[in-house]
């Protein structure tokens, strides 16, 4: 279901809660946050008390994070209370303590990426006694408690972690300062500590790498050993065939090949057997396929839409013989072929002439002409019938041929070239030393460059990315599987170098060997096969939400500051009170409600296994719990609410908060949302560049209507490799599987409004970083906001002009005066949502301040230094995840003054701009 509640293709099978149930979640999220502000005796700054307000915190990596919080503490930092109120709405509550300010005011705080990661420190500071309680006596710490401190620690600056700050944990005050020092110190919190602590992440890559090597290898293995088996048994008929004939079956290497190929011939001419194989798909498949086609066409007075009338046909043969659709002519056309070839080796006796290869084309031809007319009624029962629809399953068919020969010739070229550099020990070493990936990879880095390098003109030559990224990934898996195949080779041979031999023999001796090495690979394939998790455990992502987990969790986990033990606070891996379960994230109804924005891959649409050719995934989100279960949380994708099946909840993965801010920010991985390719999936699989997840949720798969009986066995038995070769091949299903594939919430939306502008929040004002890489400011991830919001919400949204706009003109810009670099201090856009039924004229239903980090006048001396040094500064590469000390110090201060520069109660705009969000 969309915005507006309209069903998506194949949804209607997903358990699903009414469209009544959601908006009643919705309602009960609006009453908490009434009730919050309420609770927490909140100034009134907005026209009306049941408009909600949220902040979006956008993707970005570690830029994002480190910009977003000093926004935050901006914002920490503005009074509500010295806020201009909306006309005719008198101030009510007390501005009594450091939570009464503009921070405070949000009710929903919505993450992506490299935003959740300070969006979760920020709610994890709503746990009582997480951060720890100052309070005397040792009581404890009451939910009104807790976000009183949350938002004191927002407007402390971050210090040093120094020692004397232990020496004031007791105090609130203290405790705020020790968890922003914790910030500083682990900016680069993918390498914390030392370049040991490099060489242990870089372990335990290796690891993960070597863990999914072993899920495909020994997958390969199994191919590869069953191809072995398939070739002896073509041996066996090949000694049959020559005992038969007489012949002594004269035997190459591999013992498979024909006396046109055997060994005597040279060890280069060692090739496999499947290239018979290859050319009979091709005689046998796909040529048929093509000409059936082309036999198929209607009658006179007939159309596409008519089914084929063969007493017709039959009456009017003689008369039309050339407009009959179907059978008829190419019996008759076989016929005169094989009556002319029977004419042509009669001459050719009389004659004593050599026409045998004349004759043996004519009875090819003849051969090709039969297999298409049984391909023609093998295709035409029922439906199929229609002209029409039967030169669509004709064009299918050839499809399947297609790539079926495509991948009998990926593997005939590898077992060809396996078998090869086998029989040649010098010629392997010599081919392993001199054709590396190195250089192939660096010329493709070196072309690649001239095309994603700002400024680069006239490049010598320009490839797509997606043709470099096939075209490595190919060289990867072809490499991959010679390697395996060399393997399987291996053992096949004992180690030892094939010899020529009688046929039959060398087929018997070889034959228990690979047998019993096919079982030992098979047991291998199973210890995996029914524990699809082991992907995650092979993947990047254990290491990268470790580290998230440590550095922005372990800033609120006091427990880490109270060992005496330095070695508790640099430890590089998390500890035990780091890790924050869902059910306590969410339960202080005193904290803004956190949704977390994940993607959730899905490109194969289950009607005919079309693809969904542009967004490639569905948003999920992570709800606030508001009645939560303790295993899986409130999820909604595309709108609807999803429940776990109870007898599904011991199978699926409970996941803590930082493991799920992981997956919102896993930016690179085979699955990338309206990003992925299968170029781009292979060959950052193949890599191992993996950091999107397989999670099993509980919820209980929609129906399945795979047609192939072999991919739904393999399905069954061997559900991990199954995922793992889907994932490689781009191939996500959504919902329709028990495990979904989730990967970075930017995927989608990577701006973190698109949940907060759902018509059912009733959210008034959004207030939104946009942090991700922008260098020449085109606004990408605005304008594919903007978009999916007319799209799915029918919501219009347009910058502020007029009057409006020139009064604000000092701190907002447009997107023009942005792109162009005329931006004379301006930081941040005023962009107005006008839904379906609202007059553009009229007061807007939402409006979204958008603040962008710039340049702008002036900065303190530190920001202009490392704006000279760093002339990217502010949208340095989202690739930069280790954050020196000025890189840290410039964004933070950076994000704070310009939110204090848009927002700020002293600002010149602010009397203009105060009434008119709060209206």
């Amino acid at each position: 279901m969309m915005g507006r509640g309209r069903p998506k293709q194949g949804d209607g099978a997903a358990p699903t809660e009414t469209a009544a149930t959601y908006r009643g979640h919705m309602a009960e999220e609006c009453r908490r946050a009434c009730a919050r502000r309420s609770a927490m005796s909140l100034s009134t700054v907005r026209g009306q008390a049941d408009q909600q307000w949220g902040l979006a915190l956008s993707g970005g990596g570690i830029r994002s994070a480190t910009f977003c919080l000093g926004v935050l503490q901006a914002l920490s930092r503005i009074p509500a209370a010295a806020l201009p109120a909306p006309p005719g709405v008198a101030r009510s509550g007390q501005a009594s303590a450091a939570h009464d300010c503009l921070l405070a005011q949000f009710d929903y705080l919505s993450t992506v990426s490299g935003g959740g990661y300070v969006g979760s420190f920020f709610g994890s500071l709503f746990i009582p006694g997480r951060l720890g309680s100052p309070t005397p006596e040792g009581k404890p710490q009451t939910d009104q408690e807790a976000a009183q401190q949350a938002y004191q620690v927002f407007t402390c600056d971050a210090p040093r972690m120094r020692e004397a700050l232990r020496e004031h944990l007791g105090t609130a005050r203290g405790r705020a300062e020790m968890a922003m020092a914790w910030l500083r110190e682990n900016g680069r919190y993918l390498s914390p500590v030392s370049a040991g602590d490099t060489l242990y992440g870089a372990a335990t890559a290796l690891r993960a790498w070597l863990g999914m090597q072993y899920v495909l290898g020994t997958l390969l293995a199994c191919l590869f050993l069953v191809l072995g088996l398939a070739k002896l048994a073509y041996g066996y008929g090949l000694a049959w065939a020559y005992a038969a004939d007489g012949a002594a079956g004269a035997v190459g290497p591999g013992g498979l090949l024909p006396q046109w190929l055997r060994f005597a011939a040279g060890p280069a001419l060692w090739c496999s057997p499947l290239w018979d194989l290859v050319a009979l798909l091709a005689a046998a498949w796909v040529a048929p396929c093509i000409l059936a086609f082309w036999l198929i066409y209607p009658r006179p007075n007939s159309t596409i839409g008519d089914k084929p009338d063969l007493r017709a046909a039959l009456t009017s043969f003689p008369r039309d013989l050339g407009r009959q659709s179907g059978w008829l002519p190419a019996v008759v056309m076989a016929g005169l072929i094989l009556l002319l070839s029977g004419i042509a080796a009669a001459v050719s006796a009389l004659h004593e002439a050599d026409w045998t290869r004349l004759f043996y084309v004519a009875v090819a031809a003849s051969a090709l002409m039969l297999l298409a007319m049984i391909w023609w009624f093998g295709t035409s029962v029922g439906n199929h019938a229609v002209i029409g629809n039967h030169r669509v399953v004709l064009t299918r068919c050839l499809t399947s041929g297609l790539r079926w020969s495509g991948a009998v010739l990926f593997v005939a070229l590898v077992d060809t070239a396996a078998q090869w550099l086998y029989m040649n020990p010098a010629l392997r070493m010599h081919w392993l030393s001199q054709l590396t990936l190195g250089g192939v990879m660096t010329w493709l880095v070196h072309m690649t460059q001239h095309q994603i390098k700002a400024g680069t003109s006239q490049p010598k030559l320009r490839l797509p990315l997606d043709l470099l990224f096939g075209a490595l990934g190919l060289l990867l898996a072809f490499v991959l599987c010679v390697l395996w195949d060399m393997a399987v080779l291996w053992l096949e041979w004992n180690g030892g170098i094939p010899r020529p031999g009688p046929l039959a023999a060398a087929v018997a001796g070889r034959l228990p060997l690979v047998s019993i090495s096919l079982a030992c690979a098979l047991a291998l394939v199973l210890i995996v096969a029914h524990y699809p998790q082991f992907l995650n455990l092979s993947t990047l992502s254990g290491l990268y939400g470790g580290r998230l987990t440590r550095a922005y969790h372990g800033a609120s986990n006091g427990k880490r500051f109270e060992h005496a033990s330095a070695a508790a606070r640099s430890s590089a891996e998390p500890e035990a009170s780091d890790h924050i379960p869902y059910a306590a994230y969410t339960r202080n109804q005193m904290a803004p409600m956190h949704l977390i924005n994940i993607c959730l891959n899905q490109n194969v649409d289950p009607s005919e296994q079309l693809v969904q050719r542009d967004r490639k995934g569905r948003p999920m989100v992570i709800l606030p719990g508001m009645q939560n279960h303790p295993v899986v949380p409130n999820i909604a994708v595309d709108g609807q609410i999803l429940h776990p099946d109870p007898a599904l909840l011991a199978q699926s993965d409970t996941l803590t908060i930082g493991e799920w801010v992981a997956v919102s920010g896993a930016a690179v991985s085979s699955g990338m949302g309206r990003g992925t390719t299968a170029a781009k999936a292979f060959l950052l699989g193949l890599a191992n560049v993996r950091l999107g997840r397989w999670w099993q949720s509980g919820i209980p798969a929609k129906p399945d209507d795979e047609r192939n009986r072999l991919a739904r066995w393999m399905r069954r038995y061997f559900p991990t490799q199954v995922y793992l070769v889907e994932e490689l091949t781009a191939h996500f299903h959504g919902l329709r599987r028990r495990f979904h594939y989730l990967s970075d919430g930017g995927h989608f939306d990577n701006t973190g409004i698109y949940e907060l502008l759902r018509p059912e929040r009733h959210i008034k004002l959004i207030l939104a970083c946009d942090c991700g890489a922008d260098p020449a400011y085109q606004y990408h991830d605005l304008g594919v906001l903007i978009r999916l919001a007319r799209i799915d919400f029918g919501l219009d949204l347009r910058l502020a002009d007029g009057a409006q706009a020139a009064a604000l003109g000092d701190a907002f810009g447009s997107f023009e005066t942005m792109r162009r670099g005329d931006r004379d201090g301006r930081c941040a856009l005023l962009l107005n949502g006008y839904r379906p039924g609202s007059a553009p004229e009229g007061a807007p239903d939402v409006r979204i301040v958008v603040l962008k980090p710039v340049q702008v006048g002036a900065m303190p001396g530190d920001l202009c230094t490392h704006a000279a040094d760093q002339p990217q500064f502010p949208q340095q590469t989202t690739a930069d995840q280790f954050f020196d000390e000025a890189q840290w110090e410039s964004y933070r201060k950076l994000g704070a003054l310009i939110a204090e520069r848009v927002l700020g109660a002293g600002q010149a705009h602010a009397a203009v701009l105060w009434p008119c969000l709060s209206s």
